[in-house]
């Protein structure tokens, strides 16, 4: 007998919650900015792709507490959601690293506090 299948998300879909979702963190945490990457950022997401989400936050909590605190308030995500949080000191020192490069040359800028 086959798996059930994912429901499809739509971009429309995407789009609407990933508005409410941004408008929820810049309320509850305040990040810096928020990046959405990987397939739906490169338009190449299938019925099974999640929803990448890179954020860079400036607070004292550890990286496993951060990632739980964002992923509590995307609970309603109408796909499984991935995060990476960073502080600013983090990406600072990492922004060498090719995932890194490519992740801020090609996700799509969601929120930023200094839009350039």
């Amino acid at each position: 007998m086959p798996l059930p299948q994912p429901p499809t998300l739509t971009t429309a879909t995407l789009t609407d919650w990933l508005n409410i979702a941004v408008a929820r963190l810049c309320q509850h945490i305040a990040p810096e900015r928020i990046i959405l990457f990987g397939s739906w950022a490169r338009g190449s997401a299938t019925r099974r792709s999640d929803i990448d989400l890179f954020l860079v936050w400036d607070c004292a909590l550890l990286p496993l507490d951060r990632i739980g605190q964002v992923l509590a308030l995307l609970v309603d995500a109408p796909a499984p959601v991935e995060v990476i949080v960073y502080t600013p000191a983090e990406l600072a020192q990492r922004s060498d690293r090719p995932f890194i490069r490519q992740l801020l040359a090609e996700g799509k800028t969601l929120y930023s506090q200094d839009p350039q």
